[in-house]
């Protein structure tokens, strides 16, 4: 019998797979709808602030305050990357 090695994942590695398979919906400058990567009906409420303060509504971030989950870093991480392709675009940038 072969047993799977099961490998856990930073916050880091799955807040960019949540944004490698588009789950991020920005709603203005700092708040952002998220979905659950094990289940698509779930939608989390992510507040950022641009800067380094966030807020999720998941369990992990209700656990952890203190820590970003991995929604808010798949937010900062988006928020991050269109402030990159506009300042490109303002600077006649090809990425």
């Amino acid at each position: 019998m072969s047993q799977k090695l099961k490998v856990k994942l930073t916050r880091e590695e799955k807040a960019n797979q949540i944004l490698n398979n588009g789950f991020v919906k920005r709603l203005d400058d700092q708040n952002y709808e998220v979905r659950s990567q094990k289940n698509k009906d779930i939608i989390y409420s992510v507040w950022y602030d641009g800067i380094d303060q966030g807020f999720c509504n998941c369990i992990d971030h209700m656990n952890f305050p203190d820590k970003q989950c991995k929604h808010i870093l798949a937010a900062k991480e988006y928020r991050f990357t269109l402030l990159e392709r506009i300042v490109n675009d303002l600077m006649g940038k090809e990425e």
